[in-house]
């Protein structure tokens, strides 16, 4: 499992031929980027029967029916302060935790190699997500106030990391719900 956070530049729509980049050690999560660039490279050079699977942001319940830590975080925020800011300008492309592991599964059976991009083919910006995540949780979106990242005062923010999905959705039966969706279709 990759991320796409590999993509540092921040430009969006990534496909597998995109190559990712390092960022500089001073950046935020520069240890853990690097880390999965380096593990993608010695999975690429040194096994041919292998898959690297990236994803957005992932999100749903787990085992114990807990949600995603991120949304966790905000609605704490949102019941502390009265309110939270999200960014309005930064883009990914969330999966459910569901859809995922079905293609996982389908994946390992269909025994794939290679790069593949997973999720929905529509990107969110993180405020779109959590407006439609927490109307999802029956939680009220007024207290949700979008701002935008100054990108002179984050020099590292990689603003648009959505990746291109249509591979996945050409070789994959599983459904990639929109954030909006209750659940997948198959």
């Amino acid at each position: 499992m990759s991320t796409d956070a590999v993509f540092v530049d921040g430009k969006g729509n990534y496909s597998e031929t995109d190559l990712p980049g390092f960022l500089p050690s001073e950046a935020p999560l520069s240890t853990y980027i690097n880390a999965k660039h380096i593990g993608e490279n010695l999975l690429l050079t040194n096994h041919t029967n292998h898959i690297i699977i990236r994803t957005g942001p992932i999100y749903g319940k787990d085992t114990n029916q807990n949600i995603e830590a991120r949304t966790k975080r905000l609605i704490h925020e949102i019941k502390k302060y009265g309110y939270a800011n999200t960014p309005a300008n930064t883009f990914k492309t969330f999966v459910h935790i569901d859809d995922l592991s079905k293609a996982i599964i389908e994946i390992i059976n269909m025994n794939l190699t290679g790069v593949l991009h997973v999720g929905p083919i529509q990107k969110e910006s993180y405020y779109s997500f959590y407006v439609k995540r927490l109307s999802q949780l029956g939680f009220a979106t007024t207290n949700l106030l979008p701002f935008s990242i100054n990108k002179y005062e984050k020099a590292f923010h990689a603003f648009d990391t959505s990746l291109n999905t249509q591979k996945a959705a050409s070789l994959l039966k599983t459904y990639f719900r929109n954030v909006e969706e209750q659940s997948g279709i198959e």
